[in-house]
């Protein structure tokens, strides 16, 4: 098999941010390509880009029936399967371990109320003295804990967006520092870390962590509600 030859003449360079691409991928005047691959007044595919990449499933049905079978329509999902499966698995695995850092946090903010109520036994009972009822109580301990998530969202937010912004060039710093590769184009196939901050997913994340902080202090709140003055001054004779 002898390859077919023809002199292009190269008036520039691009670079997509996909390895593949960048490595694999050539633009030539169509009219030109039709005479190289010996296809006058033919193409050999099309691509169509959606803004949201979720729309190709559903676009591929309407053009497979529209086209009467007389063409192949395929999507990304399709062309890229092993690809696609990975970015579900990863979603997944992010989603549980995020789950689990909040699920820790919380654990961290019922330690805190824990101690803090009994650092102040005494003080509790001299507001139950004063009339304050177990209500009044629940309710301060209570926001301690929500103010506590609130704060810690608020900063655990802010971090990781100043982190996404710039996670390109501290995964160079880092490379640079280890002397080790830790990023690798060939295997993720783009040639920088995308970055892109879904301020929806981000407001659900921090609501998520600012509810499962206060769900995490009613017990220690019930349980500082419910303590015997009394008791607790006598204990404290």
């Amino acid at each position: 098999m002898i390859p077919r030859l023809k002199r292009f003449n190269v008036v520039g360079f691009f670079e997509a941010g996909v390895y593949e691409f960048d490595r694999n991928l050539a633009f030539a005047n169509l009219e030109n390509a039709q005479i190289l691959l010996q296809m006058p007044g033919k193409i050999s595919g099309m691509e169509i880009d959606f803004f949201d990449p979720k729309q190709s499933r559903e676009m591929v049905r309407r053009i497979a029936i529209r086209s009467g079978g007389g063409f192949t329509v395929t999507d990304w999902t399709v062309q890229n399967p092993n690809f696609f499966r990975s970015l579900e698995l990863t979603k997944t695995i992010i989603f549980m371990v995020l789950f689990l850092i909040l699920a820790v946090s919380s654990f961290n903010i019922v330690s805190t109320l824990v101690m803090l109520i009994r650092q102040k036994k005494s003080s509790i009972a001299v507001m139950r003295g004063l009339g304050v009822d177990h209500v009044g109580i629940f309710k301060i301990f209570l926001s301690i804990g929500l103010l506590l998530g609130l704060v810690g969202s608020i900063l655990g937010i802010g971090f990781g967006i100043l982190i996404t912004g710039q996670l390109s060039g501290i995964v160079h710093s880092l490379e640079s520092i280890l002397g080790v590769t830790l990023y690798q184009a060939e295997i993720y196939f783009l040639s920088e870390l995308p970055t892109e901050i879904h301020w929806l997913e981000v407001f659900w994340i921090g609501l998520l962590a600012v509810l499962l902080s206060m769900i995490s202090s009613i017990i220690p709140s019930y349980r500082a509600s419910r303590l015997n003055p009394a008791d607790v001054l006598r204990l404290n004779r």
